[in-house]
């Protein structure tokens, strides 16, 4: 029987210690959890975007370990992509807003608690880490409904993972 090894693994061993390929941000961050909600108290368009929350400057957005769960009476077939307003950099550049820089195309026909990556995400996806890290002033998370809006009493409840600095 043969033992393989990972490409990390074997490079570990030929160094003797074990080397970390996280960012100062994941060295010696904290899991935390944002809860959101919104009761829609009018009914609202396709292309309308909704600002769910601002976080400070600088966070990683976890999408995989972030859940959403949606009221029954969205239409057939509504979606949303997630995303975040336009900031700048710590190194003073511009961030250009990205409508669908979380997530795209989430099913909001879904009533059961998801992962805001689905089940049909790639592994890049499930994997991945959006990193939000501006100087100074707060970064705003928000949604675009993308098909089929949501009617007056519709509700959205999302529980966004990041890791804080």
């Amino acid at each position: 029987m043969a033992t393989l090894e990972t490409t990390q693994y074997a490079a570990q061993s030929a160094v003797g210690v074990l080397r970390s390929s996280l960012s100062a941000i994941d060295a010696g961050a904290k899991l935390r959890y944002y809860e959101i909600d919104i009761t829609f108290a009018g009914t609202p368009a396709v292309a309308d975007t909704i600002n769910f929350i601002r976080l400070p400057s600088k966070h990683k957005i976890l999408p995989f370990q972030s859940f959403y769960k949606s009221s029954a009476t969205w239409g057939v077939g509504a979606t949303m992509d997630i995303g975040y307003r336009a900031f700048t950099k710590e190194d003073g550049s511009a961030q250009a807003e990205v409508a669908s820089g979380i997530t795209s195309n989430l099913d909001m026909t879904l009533t059961v608690r998801t992962s805001l990556v689905g089940t049909a995400g790639s592994l890049a996806d499930v994997m991945g880490q959006v990193e939000v890290a501006g100087r100074g002033g707060d970064i705003t998370v928000y949604g675009t409904i993308e098909v089929d809006a949501p009617v007056a009493g519709d509700t959205l409840k999302i529980l966004l993972a990041v890791l804080v600095d």
